[in-house]
């Protein structure tokens, strides 16, 4: 099952079952008008003592705004009361599903993942999995308390910046409450809002931050513009950067996920990421160079080749490996320990999604074989010894693949 490569907006039919549908509103209704608004007390009483990452959009901090953690409890007093920083916070990122299922609850109390984006097969006792999703699946097998199911909550004018989801990840998005506006771009003119203009390096450029700064609003001339109704659902492409302001008060359940259809997009991202990592410590690759000179480290042969690789090559590739991860959230290593892990799942007795809502074994082959002999023409594919023993049995699956075919 491929999704779509536009955004596309769902109806209500899809969350109004939730019960956070049910219980996180409250519904004011006359003889001609009917509005909506936030149940303060409810989610002060169910979740207050919850620990959340919250944004303040008044304060800007280099590409991003200021983050604190806080509990929900004094986040909601402080939009209650109406204070001047209430006004600018926003709750981003937050694992309420985890923290519930960390207190003897599940996903399920709040809400379910909507039909279309999810499999019938549960990973674990709590989380049902999508369809095919490499992301999730990956990360809560490494750690039961890390995945990629977020809840926002924030006041008129909160937004996010432009950004592209994570990797290079697709995401949807359920308005539990509120309306916002969605500025989606195309990947084919993305570079018409890159920060700085003119030619740069192999990594990828930084972006505008607020859209809505530009000089000229005609430059938005292709962009998708989207305002998202109460109970809707947003499905944004792999690639498309985006950017969301909150019309109103707004509470959304987010998810983002990845499989085997955009595996290349999220490689060439993370490889631009890398690049981009390299340019920011060039400076201390001389120093490495002077201080190890032409000491080696171990010799790597390939076949009939053999080649020397040097202890300053080896400790260069590590740190930008340890930079890359701080960076992007993961490195080289945690990136082939997906694929290999998603391979190795559908072969188990219980894979994240039937046979019907994964691509047959030949598409999964053509995905990944092309990166992994791009890989191997990388200087990492001979010194990082530990991910080329993870590439190596990738490659043996994919292969196997084929052959059953």
């Amino acid at each position: 099952m491929e999704l779509p490569r536009d955004p596309i907006v769902y109806g209500p039919e899809l969350i109004e079952d939730w019960p956070a549908f049910e219980n996180w509103r409250i519904i004011e209704s006359s003889s001609s008008t009917s509005t909506t608004r936030p149940d303060f007390n409810h989610l002060r009483s169910h979740y207050g003592h919850h620990v959340v990452q919250v944004a303040n959009t008044k304060r800007r901090q280099f590409n991003e705004f200021e983050r604190t953690e806080r509990p929900l409890k004094d986040v909601i007093d402080s939009w209650v009361a109406g204070d001047a920083e209430g006004d600018g916070l926003y709750v981003k990122d937050w694992h309420l599903a985890l923290q519930l299922e960390d207190e003897g609850g599940k996903q399920e109390d709040f809400y379910k993942t909507p039909e279309i984006f999810q499999g019938e097969y549960p990973l674990n006792t709590y989380y049902n999995g999508y369809t095919d999703d490499w992301m999730t699946h990956h990360a809560l097998s490494l750690d039961p308390r890390n995945d990629y199911r977020f809840t926002y909550m924030g006041p008129k004018g909160t937004f996010t910046p432009l950004h592209r989801d994570v990797y290079g990840s697709y995401s949807w998005s359920s308005n539990i409450i509120g309306r916002k506006r969605w500025w989606l771009i195309p990947p084919a003119i993305k570079h018409r809002f890159h920060k700085h203009a003119g030619p740069h390096g192999p990594g990828e450029p930084e972006m505008l931050f607020d859209l809505r700064e530009l000089s000229d609003q005609d430059a938005l001339d292709g962009v998708v513009i989207i305002e998202q109704a109460p109970g809707e659902t947003i499905h944004v492409p792999s690639g498309w950067y985006h950017q969301v302001e909150n019309l109103e008060f707004c509470i959304s359940i987010n998810h983002n996920y990845a499989n085997s259809h955009i595996i290349r997009n999220i490689y060439d991202n993370l490889l631009a990421s890398l690049c981009r990592v390299e340019e920011s410590i060039a400076d201390i690759l001389p120093l490495l160079k002077q201080r190890l000179g032409s000491e080696k480290a171990f010799s790597f042969t390939d076949g009939e080749s053999r080649e020397d690789i040097f202890c300053w090559e080896v400790e260069w590739v590590d740190e930008v490996q340890k930079v890359l991860e701080m960076d992007a959230g993961w490195a080289l290593a945690v990136f082939w320990d997906m694929v290999l892990y998603n391979l190795e799942v559908s072969d188990r007795s219980s894979p994240p999604a039937p046979p019907e809502l994964r691509p047959a074994d030949d598409y999964v082959a053509s995905q990944i074989l092309p990166i992994i002999y791009d890989y191997k023409n990388r200087r990492e594919w001979k010194v990082l010894g530990d991910t080329r023993a993870t590439v190596l049995k990738a490659e043996a699956i994919v292969i196997a693949m084929q052959n059953d075919i």
